[in-house]
């Protein structure tokens, strides 16, 4: 559950008992990582809406690199690179020269510490690759960046998204504040 106290009036509005000094809310967070990447070819034209490809895929085309992955990057990340990926690879256009790329799938193992840190760390190394190689499946114009020069370096970040563990909202009236709601998760 989350760390992060609350004023009893909240925690009323969402269904809690607040003790002295407020209450735990039911949540979890789950790391969020994303790719601002400068896409120099023009390969995603900038009106594009933002696309989520809905197939699994394995994210690394040649299995027999797989020793040579191991070696690089250790077991753990090597055999993510090789498994079938689950669904959710995404972009959107991201102002006049830029991608938006996330991918859950590939920090989905991430344990969020509690209280989450405030700068969480990312894979900042293989993360961007391992974004284009999923969507490179979707918009095929991406694969000269996985197979030629990348051009500038990537700039990844994110933070958390914070839910309930079974993914529902936080909503009601706030205790002793008329008119005010509780909308979150």
């Amino acid at each position: 559950p989350g760390a992060d106290r609350l004023a009893p009036g909240v925690a009323a509005a969402c269904g809690l008992e607040a003790g002295e000094g407020g209450r735990r809310l039911p949540v979890v967070n789950h790391l969020h990582a994303k790719v601002i990447f400068r896409d120099e070819r023009r390969a995603v034209p900038r009106d594009a809406p933002m696309m989520i490809s809905l197939d699994p895929c394995v994210i690394w085309d040649n299995a027999g690199d797989y020793d040579l992955l191991e070696e690089t990057f250790g077991a753990s990340r090597a055999k993510k690179l090789c498994e079938v990926a689950g669904p959710g690879v995404h972009l959107r256009p991201y102002g006049h020269d830029a991608l938006l790329l996330l991918w859950e799938h590939w920090h989905a193992d991430h344990v969020a510490a509690e209280p989450p840190d405030l700068d969480p760390t990312f894979d900042a190394e293989l993360f961007p690759e391992v974004c284009l190689r999923g969507l490179a499946r979707t918009v095929p114009a991406l694969r000269e960046y996985v197979d030629g020069d990348a051009g500038s370096k990537p700039h990844v970040d994110g933070g958390y998204y914070t839910c309930t563990p079974e993914n529902y909202p936080l909503v009601g009236p706030a205790q002793d504040v008329e008119g005010a709601y509780v909308c979150g998760g």
